[in-house]
């Protein structure tokens, strides 16, 4: 907030300074800004490891999932099964197929969300093994 009013402030200062230049001598110019904003990715899941206790018929909730990307043209979440061998990743009601342990799903604009993660009709590698989960995103 600080930095935005200082900001301001020293636009206005150099605005009324450019106008009495420009009275006095007749002479007229044009201020160009450009900002930078750096790529931002993050992806957060409250979950990384779970129990096999947890799984009922195949299906589990596994909980909320925070996507944040500032990138213009879209992001990609990727997820990464270590001992599902085959089944779907429900985002917010949308299956998306587990190949081979992986999945992923992409957003076509910037956003910060929130998405609820379900997994269904899941076939384990290893049963008596627990299911470890790797999540990240990328810009697109």
């Amino acid at each position: 907030m600080f930095r935005a009013a200082m900001f301001t402030g020293a636009l206005l200062g150099f605005s009324m300074h450019a106008g009495n230049a420009s009275a006095q001598d007749g002479a007229s110019f044009g201020v160009h800004i450009r900002a930078t904003v750096p790529l931002f990715c993050r992806v957060r899941a409250t979950f990384d490891s779970i129990p096999i206790t947890a799984f009922v018929a195949g299906d589990l909730d596994l909980g909320a999932v925070d996507e944040v990307c500032n990138n213009g043209s879209g992001y990609k979440v990727s997820a990464q099964f270590l001992n599902v061998s085959s089944g779907a990743l429900n985002v917010d009601g949308v299956s998306n197929l587990i190949v081979s342990g992986e999945t992923s799903y992409s957003h076509p604009t910037a956003a910060k969300r929130t998405r609820f993660w379900r997994l269904s009709n899941m076939s384990l590698s290893q049963p008596e093994q627990p299911v470890r989960i790797r999540v990240s995103i990328s810009p697109i």
